[in-house]
């Protein structure tokens, strides 16, 4: 893969890990677009680097995925990088027998991702 001069978009771009690989390919000079759900938290990361641009982009929602998709084809036809990173994780009682939280992550981080 090249390492610049692509167009890269990064699911859960605005903290943690998602953050922290936007801003090195931003560095390395790609086009680079974050998609997650919460609009202030991907303001500033976007503000923060110029240039970077955003997407809202809720994973549990179906009807999000092809919003993102229409979205990303529209506006970012070269794309050639897509970096899956969002997602949740919760802090689980396996004594309880509660599922919620597990059927919570499994909805989000594995079935979110088909959209």
């Amino acid at each position: 893969m090249k390492i610049s001069g692509n167009t890269v978009l990064i699911t859960g771009g605005g903290s943690g890990i998602g953050r922290g690989l936007a801003e090195a390919f931003h560095r390395f000079n790609n086009r680079v677009i974050i998609a997650g759900r919460r609009e202030g938290v991907l303001q500033a990361v976007a503000s923060a680097n110029a240039g970077m641009e955003y997407l809202l982009f809720d994973q549990d929602a179906p009807a999000s995925t092809e919003e993102l998709a229409t979205k990303v084809r529209t506006r970012f036809p070269n794309l050639n990088v897509l970096v899956n990173n969002a997602g949740i994780q919760k802090v689980e009682d396996l004594t309880s027998g509660d599922m919620a939280d597990a059927e919570a992550m499994i909805n989000t981080n594995l079935l979110g991702l088909c959209g």
